[in-house]
């Protein structure tokens, strides 16, 4: 059984610029408290930019106290999404890797039969996103020929203000760059 995301806000006319699927354990609440956060915060001004949609494997291999509070967690925010995969661990069983591996896949597999967006993206929940920037960046590429656009950007802490800015200004050079050797 899936259940799926919210999508995108309800003020949103056309489907989000990009639908991420964000890979998560059971058991970390808390680090999809700080991306429904951030989600919220960057998405203020640019509600229809991105959909956010946790991933979680099988509802069969979640224990009965877990899976109360998923689904006490799915009724208050829509977003989870449990995929008939391999969930990390349990009671004498650890998958890992495997896990991820199965839930990125079958997340790509479910956006391909579910979502209408021009853009699906995978990300783990302690990855620090920049929805409205990886949306604007890929909304530069929609006019491009190419079959798959893999996008990845180190971000390094910046010391202080003007190193950051510094970095964003390289960064930039970097996708422009890139979006020209393409062209």
């Amino acid at each position: 059984m899936e259940m799926a995301g919210p999508g995108p806000s309800p003020a949103c006319t056309a489907p989000p610029t990009l639908a991420v699927g964000c890979i998560t354990a059971p058991a970390n609440t808390d680090r999809r408290g700080e991306q429904r956060r951030a989600r919220d915060a960057q998405l203020r001004l640019h509600p229809c930019a991105a959909s956010l949609t946790f991933i979680l494997g099988s509802r069969r291999l979640i224990p009965p106290a877990q899976l109360a509070a998923l689904d006490a967690e799915q009724a208050l925010h829509g977003d989870l999404l449990f995929l008939e995969c391999t969930e990390g661990s349990g009671v004498g069983f650890s998958h890992g890797g495997r896990a991820v591996a199965e839930k990125a896949l079958g997340w790509f597999v479910h956006a391909a039969n579910h979502t209408a967006s021009p853009y699906v993206a995978k990300a783990d929940d302690d990855t620090a996103l920049s929805l409205p920037r990886l949306a604007a960046d890929l909304d530069v590429t929609r006019d491009l020929d190419a079959a798959l656009l893999v996008h990845a950007l180190l971000h390094f802490p910046a010391e202080d203000e003007r190193n950051e800015d510094r970095h964003a200004r390289l960064e930039d050079e970097r996708v422009r760059a890139d979006v020209e050797a393409v062209l």
